[in-house]
């Protein structure tokens, strides 16, 4: 009796295992679809054919679909498929709110301990990524977005990692992406991405100084610029 309980227990904790494995899978290469402009706005998909091509069955991949449709990378259409959520107003006024308040904590936190070992290293992990994004923009005008948004990604979270609360976190990721260079047109892209990476400098210059009202200063510049381009954008779609 203990026998056939302890191997059904084993054959159902080795299946969920297999499905969030697979759904790991499927949410991430989803949402890399989506950073490299593989999926493209205005265009209606099929979960049926997502799933055929991604050689996975469909509950994975509805269960990811799910959670972007949560996260507001995609938006779900009963009985005809999905596509991507071009972010309105209120989601751009939303994540400028959630993100101010969390940005600025932590760069407060990070200008005011600027002299520890600890807070270096981060300014130093901050400054890699605008090495990187630097790069990318140096070797011709078609940036890859993706890799750009991953480096941007790693700037704003490493700040977050100082502080070290998962709560943090959780909320965050679900607006950062509001803000990326793919959800902007076309004619916006290369310079947002040139003027993100100097609002970085100025912000990781700001609280290597130790001087707490220019890094809440620079940072609420660096969101300002972002709100004021996204509406742009929507309003020229």
């Amino acid at each position: 009796m203990y026998g056939v309980s302890s191997t059904s227990t084993m054959k159902v904790w080795l299946y969920m295992c297999d499905y969030k494995h697979l759904h790991k899978l499927a949410y991430e290469r989803l949402r890399e679809m989506i950073y490299s402009r593989e999926l493209k706005f205005g265009v209606m998909y099929s979960e049926t054919r997502l799933a055929s091509q991604m050689s996975m069955s469909r509950t994975p991949i509805r269960d990811a679909l799910t959670q972007l449709n949560r996260e507001r990378y995609i938006d779900i259409i009963p009985n005809r498929g999905f596509q991507l959520h071009l972010p309105d107003e209120n989601d751009i006024w939303e994540a400028y709110h959630v993100r101010m308040m969390i940005e600025c904590y932590c760069g407060q936190k990070l200008a005011s301990d600027y002299q520890t070992q600890s807070a270096q290293n981060t300014f130093d992990k901050m400054q890699e990524c605008l090495y990187h994004q630097s790069a990318l923009l140096g070797r011709s005008h078609d940036i890859d977005l993706n890799r750009f948004w991953r480096e941007d990604q790693e700037f704003h979270f490493a700040a977050l990692s100082y502080i070290n609360v998962s709560a943090f976190n959780l909320q965050y990721d679900t607006f950062l992406h509001i803000f990326m260079p793919q959800n902007l047109r076309s004619h916006f892209v290369l310079g947002r991405s040139q003027s993100t990476i100097a609002e970085h400098q100025n912000i990781i210059q700001c609280m290597r100084s130790g001087d707490i009202e220019k890094t809440t200063e620079a940072i609420q510049q660096h969101l300002n610029t972002s709100v004021r381009l996204s509406l742009s954008s929507n309003e020229r779609s």
